[in-house]
């Protein structure tokens, strides 16, 4: 008996799952879905959760991919950014985004912040994935694909 073991391996079939991946992607770059951010007096913190009730109420309890819009005008959005949230935490994803963070949290806040103090319009599309675990595999997918447009996200980004 051989102490060699044997390899196991399993191929996906990629054209069916980038088939798949490229429904997401095209609803995901929607410009007609954008939520748009609201603010009060560049503030992000005060009223946010208020003045964007829809958009955290329609993201709310759902496994998502994201993703952050950036531009001069709401006709020159641009993405910025993508990520993926859990159900349990995509309402609080956003608002650690968009709004206030826990310290344990990374988020895009401070460039927004930015984004705001430059008077650049901000907004979000979402698309809800399942099953729920699809969404790590999409979102990284997207990152690769989109790596020199997506100026803030950094894991990911083929060098």
């Amino acid at each position: 008996m051989s102490n060699m073991l044997e390899i196991q391996k399993i191929i996906f079939d990629k054209t069916e799952l980038e088939t798949l991946f490229c429904k997401v992607e095209e609803k995901l770059f929607n410009k007609d879905q954008i939520h748009i951010v609201n603010y009060d007096n560049k503030d992000c913190v005060l009223n946010f959760d208020k003045r964007n009730q829809k958009f955290l109420g329609d993201i709310n309890n759902k496994s998502v991919v994201y993703c952050i819009w950036v531009g001069n005008s709401t006709d020159s959005l641009e993405p910025f950014y993508i990520g993926h949230a859990k159900e349990t935490i995509s309402k609080y994803r956003m608002i650690a985004h968009f709004s206030r963070k826990n310290k344990a949290t990374g988020s895009q806040l401070e460039k927004i912040k930015k984004a705001i103090d430059e008077d650049l319009i901000l907004g979000a599309t979402f698309i809800e994935i399942e099953p729920a675990y699809m969404r790590t595999s999409i979102e990284e997918w997207l990152i690769i694909k989109y790596s020199k447009k997506l100026e803030w996200n950094r894991n990911g980004k083929v060098k």
